[in-house]
């Protein structure tokens, strides 16, 4: 059976947050890369967020930032890492689409 979804830090609002079923990401960019998390960190921003205190960050949010991944799928133009390759993500990554990213605040990216 193909798996469609994955378990993630959701935040919903101040104080509120679980541990949600959300949709596995797919390959978009040839580009992308695609990885499996091995190991994750809570990082003060998060603290931040949960408590509400960054009010421009909407929800619900997925949660996290800093992770090691072993990775799973790369985009047809990646040349530098492979399946099973791991590494540490960039704790700056941010989609580029939504309205934050849009508007030059990536650090709030949806």
């Amino acid at each position: 059976m193909d798996q469609k979804t994955m378990k993630a830090m959701v935040y919903h609002g101040p104080g509120h947050y679980s541990l949600d079923d959300v949709p596995l990401p797919r390959i978009i960019e040839p580009t992308d890369v695609m990885g499996k998390v091995t190991l994750a960190a809570i990082c003060t921003s998060d603290i931040h967020i949960v408590h509400g205190d960054v009010a421009a960050v909407t929800y619900p949010k997925v949660m996290g930032h800093e992770f090691c991944v072993e990775i799973v799928e790369v985009g047809s133009e990646v040349k530098n890492w492979k399946v099973g390759d791991r590494c540490v993500s960039r704790a700056g990554a941010n989609c580029g689409e939504c309205l934050m990213c849009k508007i030059g605040i990536r650090g709030f990216c949806n």
